[in-house]
C-alpha cells in the first residue's frame, strides 16, 4: 500500500505506471525518506540526507512559500495533529534552526530537485498580498502567509 506521494516517488510498477526512481539507473543509490518507512519523523531527518550529499532530490506532498511537508499514514487526528514538515524556510522554536535551509550543505553539488506541493514555487508573497487577502483581494492566493523569501529561492 503506498500512502499519499509515495506512489509517485516510490520506485513500484503499479497499474502500468510507476514512481521516479522506478525509472533510475539500479547503479543509482537511492534513500527513501517517507514516514510510512519511519526514515522522516522530523525536519532533521530530511536535513540529514540532503547534507549526506544528493544528486537527485524528490519531494512529493503540499506546501507553501515557506514549507513543504506532508502527512502521517492515515493522517491520524486530522490534518493538524498528522501532519509533518519536510523543510522549512523559517522555524519560530529555532528547531532544528530558526532558518533551516540556511542549514543544507551539498558540497557545493547541484542536484536536480522536484518538489511536488501546492504554493512551493509562488515567488510573490509580499506582505502586500497578504494585506489585500484581508481585505477581500483573493487574485495572489498568498493565503495570508509572508513569508521573507519563497521556498524555492531559499534552498
Amino acid at each position: 500500500m503506498y500512502y499519499e506521494g509515495e506512489w509517485t516517488t516510490g520506485e513500484q510498477l503499479l497499474h502500468e505506471r510507476a514512481g521516479a526512481l522506478y525509472y533510475m539507473p539500479p547503479e543509482i543509490q537511492k534513500e527513501i525518506l517517507w514516514t510510512s518507512n519511519g526514515k522522516w519523523t522530523t525536519q532533521t531527518d530530511v536535513i540529514n540526507s540532503i547534507n549526506k550529499g544528493s544528486g537527485f532530490i524528490f519531494f512529493s506532498g503540499h506546501g507553501s512559500p515557506a514549507t513543504w511537508g506532508d502527512q502521517y499514514p492515515g493522517i491520524p487526528g486530522n490534518r493538524r495533529i498528522g501532519s509533518l514538515t519536510g523543510l522549512s524556510v523559517v522555524n519560530v522554536n529555532g528547531n532544528p534552526a530558526y532558518l533551516p535551509m540556511e542549514t543544507l550543505t551539498n558540497d557545493y553539488k547541484n542536484p536536480v530537485v522536484i518538489v511536488g506541493g501546492c504554493h512551493n514555487s509562488m515567488f510573490n508573497v509580499s506582505l502586500i498580498n497578504t494585506l489585500l487577502e484581508l481585505f477581500g483581494n483573493r487574485g495572489m492566493q498568498s493565503y495570508g502567509n509572508p513569508t521573507a523569501e519563497c521556498w524555492v529561492n531559499g534552498s
